[in-house]
């Protein structure tokens, strides 16, 4: 089943030549191998350990110099007396060590290896396999059976764990299944490893090691559960990873390394067998998961509305191989167009290894301005692809897969020069719930909450919203589906049947359909039409924003309202402004002139058609920021900001707009449009300071039994808007 001549992950002693070629000057990764050297040649010299996420690029720099002919003596001693020592974990070693963040704890960097806890094992393996021409016999044996042991591992050393795929405490699709993958593969939190013991399998395979039984096994499980169940899996979900940019990317990391690692040692390419989803569409989602303003990943499911994650690190660890793999011009697009800027970042050498930019470039203007992911029900749209000015969209609903996704059944989250309508909370956690989102809550007094798996504090809440996460699962649960999706180049419409996202005892049925008017005058339609069980059931509409609105009974701005817990209710306003500017809150203040991209702020202007007699009201500020249902007297409270308050803030929503129907009845429809715009950076307003003449209006509303229209007027064009009401 696997090869017999090392290296085997990766690259093999028929393709290394190849390597050596893109490497050497004038090659097409030259630049890149040469920053790579730089930074491991420095820690040779420094006598510094590197950290064992980057023993790839030691790996990378000992096989192309041997290549070149050149004395690679002092990279073998480096691993060998340095990094693994005596003992696996730098016994006897002389190397300058610091410590580093481990899944238990913070410990000694040469702890991370196969004879410590094993949270680099995985590179080990490759380190094995790589510098296996210049080990020893005694070494091979010892290092091997060093490694071998993680064979039974399951979350730490478990000599009792078997050494085949049991799906223990996890999924097809949960990251650490697979192995989690950050700057890591395959460490001591792994559960099965299906990704990260593939390696050491792959390794140790015909070495006569104490555990060649235990890599049979594993490799027999492999060959026989991947193709079979997970890689089907990965295809139904599709290239939207649902448990986020966090560990969605953590798991196409390790799917992607283990099935290249594989294809290399058996000669058995797997990349086929995603036909659509999966693998074969991941790279469109780094393409349309970026934000315009900044580049970092939206927030949603693990990725909460105050953790930014760099889409470069993403698209410069994935997307070289997803290209190689699959021939694509928009995953080398996204290699290029983000870079890796700083010689130690981990995912330089992925660059070198499979980069290739002699495949073509796409056209950016004529990339599509929208995109359906079929499996997990995402939804992207953008203004276009002329740069950080961009206005950027998401609407989302599809099944449950997975731990960590969060409760976003039937949102929306839209920016343009910041965030317009966002995702509150601090982190993962703080914004898992329903009052996160922009979201409508069906308040039932009666309702029966679940136990949750995760998240207790923040989702074992009645707080009207729509039904919790059930965690890992074999099978996709069904909840809320897209009834309906058409892009046609000036606009893009989703609608969701979200009836069965809501727990049965509050809603019979629910609609929401969601509508992008990207020509001028620009704006998004937001109807929502929804049956509840009981007309006495409270519903709300919310709207979450950066900064305090502003509210208008048609061009008349409200000052005097009904003050409550953070709040201000106005029984006659049908309009509100935000802004993502306000001189203590704002994308420039929150971070810094370099990663805010934009050459102005966002404002929005939010106006109510329907129902016609409501109660709008703003809550937020300091202490009531991610409040919970006003409704329930046990969640009318705010939530807590936890772990990563203070960092990574840029568009961090402060405020929340609640619509409220003035009647109580059974059937309720909410009809709002939301009109975007950009406030230059030179001249800066915030919402108070903003006239309603800068926006489009939206008037001359009509009604009939089956359907409802209204006009959308800007300075020089207009929209006639008309939607089905059954």
């Amino acid at each position: 089943m696997v090869r017999a001549a090392h290296p085997r992950i990766f690259y093999t002693p028929e393709t290394i030549p190849e390597l050596v070629e893109r490497c050497r000057p004038g090659g097409v990764v030259h630049a890149e191998y040469v920053q790579l050297k730089t930074y491991i040649d420095a820690h040779l010299e420094e006598q510094k350990a590197l950290p064992g996420a980057h023993l790839p690029g030691l790996c990378i720099v000992y096989q192309v110099e041997k290549g070149k002919g050149g004395d690679v003596s002092h990279y073998v001693d480096y691993l060998v007396n340095g990094l693994w020592g005596t003992d696996g974990k730098g016994g006897g070693s002389e190397l300058e060590q610091g410590e580093i963040w481990f899944p238990y704890g913070r410990g000694p960097t040469l702890q991370g290896h196969m004879g410590g806890n094993g949270n680099w094992f995985s590179w080990d393996a490759m380190a094995f396999d790589w510098f296996y021409d210049s080990l020893t016999a005694e070494q091979r044996l010892r290092y091997g059976n060093l490694i071998g042991q993680w064979m039974h591992s399951f979350m730490g050393l478990d000599p009792d764990q078997p050494a085949h795929i049991t799906l223990k405490w996890g999924s097809y699709i949960f990251n650490q299944t697979w192995g989690f993958a950050g700057n890591v593969w395959g460490n001591n939190y792994s559960r099965d490893g299906v990704g990260s013991k593939t390696p050491v399998a792959l390794a140790l395979a015909g070495e006569g090691t104490d555990f060649e039984a235990s890599v049979r096994e594993w490799l027999e499980s492999w060959a026989e559960r991947v193709p079979k169940e997970f890689l089907p899996a990965l295809e139904t979900m599709g290239g939207a990873f649902a448990n986020g940019p966090g560990h969605g990317m953590a798991l196409l990391r390790s799917v992607l390394w283990s099935m290249e690692a594989w294809r290399t040692a058996t000669g058995q390419d797997l990349f086929p067998e995603f036909h659509q989803g999966g693998l074969k569409e991941a790279a469109w989602w780094m393409v349309f998961g970026a934000l315009p303003h900044n580049d970092m990943w939206a927030h949603h499911n693990d990725t909460g509305g105050g953790v930014l994650h760099p889409m470069a690190r993403s698209a410069a660890s994935a997307a070289p191989l997803l290209g190689k793999a699959y021939d694509q011009p928009h995953a080398e697009w996204l290699t290029e167009r983000f870079p890796v800027e700083e010689a130690w970042d981990r995912s330089v050498w992925e660059k070198v290894l499979w980069h290739n930019p002699s495949t073509p470039s796409p056209d950016v203007a004529s990339l599509p301005t929208a995109y359906l992911f079929q499996g997990t029900g995402q939804t992207y749209m953008r203004s276009g692809w002329s740069g950080p000015d961009d206005t950027w969209a998401y609407f989302v609903c599809g099944p449950h897969y997975v731990h960590y996704q969060s409760q976003e059944d039937g949102t929306f989250q839209i920016y343009k020069g910041g965030g317009l309508a966002m995702r509150a909370g601090s982190d993962r956690e703080t914004g898992v719930s329903s009052t996160s989102m922009n979201a409508v809550l069906v308040y039932n007094p009666d309702e029966v909450v679940p136990e949750q798996p995760f998240y207790k504090q923040y989702s074992e809440r009645n707080d009207g919203g729509v039904r919790g996460n059930p965690g890992n699962v074999l099978e996709p649960v069904k909840r809320g589906h897209l009834s309906a999706f058409q892009h046609v180049g000036p606009f893009t419409y989703a609608a969701a049947d979200l009836s069965d996202a809501y727990d049965d005892s509050k809603i019979e049925s629910y609609t929401r359909q969601f509508l992008y008017l990207r020509s001028d005058p620009e704006c998004f339609v937001v109807y929502d039409r929804l049956n509840a069980t009981k007309a006495e059931f409270p519903k709300l509409w919310q709207l979450h924003t950066m900064n305090e609105p502003v509210f208008y009974d048609g061009s008349e701005r409200l000052s005097d309202g009904i003050s409550g817990p953070g709040s201000t209710a106005y029984p006659r306003a049908d309009r509100s402004v935000s802004s993502a500017y306000a001189p203590e809150n704002n994308p420039v203040k929150n971070s810094s002139e370099d990663s805010f991209l934009s050459n102005g702020y966002g404002a929005l202007l939010t106006t109510r058609l329907l129902p016609e007699q409501a109660t709008t009201t703003g809550r937020g500020g300091e202490g009531h920021d991610n409040w919970g249902n006003p409704f329930n007297p046990n969640d009318d409270k705010n939530l807590d900001r936890k772990r990563g308050e203070g960092q990574n803030l840029m568009d961090r929503s402060w405020w929340r707009i609640e619509v409220t129907p003035d009647a109580a009845s059974k059937e309720t429809e909410f009809l709002h449009v939301l009109a975007p715009i950009l406030v230059s950076r030179d001249n800066p307003k915030t919402a108070a300071q903003l006239p309603l003449s800068m926006f489009p209006a939206a008037v001359e509303q009509t009604m009939t039994d089956d359907r409802v229209s209204f006009m959308v007027k800007g300075a020089e064009a207009s929209w006639r808007v008309t939607l089905n009401r059954t």
